[in-house]
C-alpha cells in the first residue's frame, strides 16, 4: 500500500464542505453559484474547495460551466458508504468480529448503513419470531441454534408454498441426531462445517447477528435490514453460504 499517496488523497477529501460539494454534483452537475447558494458558502470558499476537488481528480468543469463528478469521483462516492459505516457504528464494530465474513461482504458493509440495531436478546428473538410468523414468500435462515419454536412455523410456511431453506453447522446436527433430538423437516436443510453468525432473510427484510470477539454469535444485537440495498447484501450472503452447504440428506438420519 502506498501509504503516503493514500494519506495525501484522504487529506483532500477530509472536509465536510468538499464532501457536500461532491454529493451535490453527484446528484446533478451544478454551476459555481448554485453550489455556493445550496451549501451557504461564500464565493471564495466555493472556489477554493472546487479547486481542491479538481486537483484531486474528483470533479471537473464541463463545457456548460457546471461542475460534475469525474469517473474517479463517481468511484469514490460509490465507496464512501463503507468508510462512513466505520465511524457511524464504531462501538459495534469494536465488539464484533467481521473477519468471519468473506472479504467481498466486508467490502460491502456500507450497504448495511441504513439498517437499525435491535438491542436485547428478548427483543431480537421476539422481532424475528413475529417476522417469521408473517412470512409469505421466503424464509432463508442460517443459524447455530436449534430454535425449536421456529421449526413448526417453518414447516407450516413450507406447506403454504413459501421458499424455506435453513443452513446449520454439521457437527451440531450430527450430535442432535446421535442423541435422538433431531426432527423431521419438510424443508431443505444444508450443513456447513462451521456457522459463525445468525442470518434471516424473510420476504423483504433481513436480520443479521455477528459473533462477539470470543466467537459466540451475539443474539442480543441484531442489525435489522429493510432497505433494498441491505436486504440484497443479506440475500447474497445467504446464497453464498447455501451454495457451500452439503445437503443434509447425504449425511443420514431424519430429514
Amino acid at each position: 500500500m502506498n501509504s503516503r499517496g493514500l494519506a495525501a488523497f484522504l487529506f483532500e477529501i477530509a472536509s465536510s464542505e468538499r464532501l457536500e460539494i461532491l454529493a451535490a454534483v453527484i446528484e446533478r452537475p451544478q454551476k459555481h453559484s448554485e453550489i455556493a447558494r445550496r451549501l451557504s458558502m461564500t464565493g471564495s470558499e466555493t472556489t477554493r474547495h472546487l479547486a481542491r476537488l479538481a486537483a484531486a481528480g474528483l470533479v471537473a468543469k464541463q463545457a456548460s460551466g457546471a461542475y460534475g463528478p469525474t469517473p474517479m469521483g463517481e468511484l469514490l462516492w460509490a465507496g464512501l458508504p463503507f468508510l462512513n459505516f466505520l465511524p457511524e457504528h464504531r462501538e459495534y464494530l469494536l465488539r464484533h468480529d467481521t473477519r468471519i465474513l468473506d472479504p467481498t461482504f466486508v467490502a460491502r458493509l456500507g450497504e448495511l448503513g441504513r439498517g437499525s440495531f435491535n438491542e436485547g436478546a428478548y427483543q431480537v428473538i421476539a422481532v424475528q419470531e413475529q417476522a417469521l410468523r408473517e412470512v409469505r414468500r421466503r424464509a432463508w435462515i442460517v443459524t447455530v441454534q436449534r430454535f425449536e419454536q421456529a421449526i413448526p412455523i417453518l414447516r407450516e410456511k413450507h406447506d403454504a408454498g413459501a421458499d424455506v431453506r435453513v443452513v446449520r453447522p454439521r457437527p451440531l446436527v450430527e450430535e442432535e441426531r446421535r442423541a435422538g433430538r433431531d426432527v423431521r423437516r419438510n424443508f431443505p436443510l444444508r450443513l456447513l462445517p462451521k456457522v459463525e453468525l445468525f442470518l434471516a432473510v424473510l420476504d423483504d427484510q433481513a436480520g443479521v447477528c455477528l459473533p462477539s470477539l470470543d466467537g459466540t454469535v451475539d443474539m442480543s444485537t441484531m442489525i435489522l435490514l429493510t432497505e433494498p440495498v441491505g436486504v440484497r447484501w443479506a440475500e447474497d450472503l445467504f446464497l453464498r453460504l447455501w451454495e457451500r452447504g452439503q445437503d443434509s440428506r447425504t449425511v443420514g438420519g431424519p430429514r
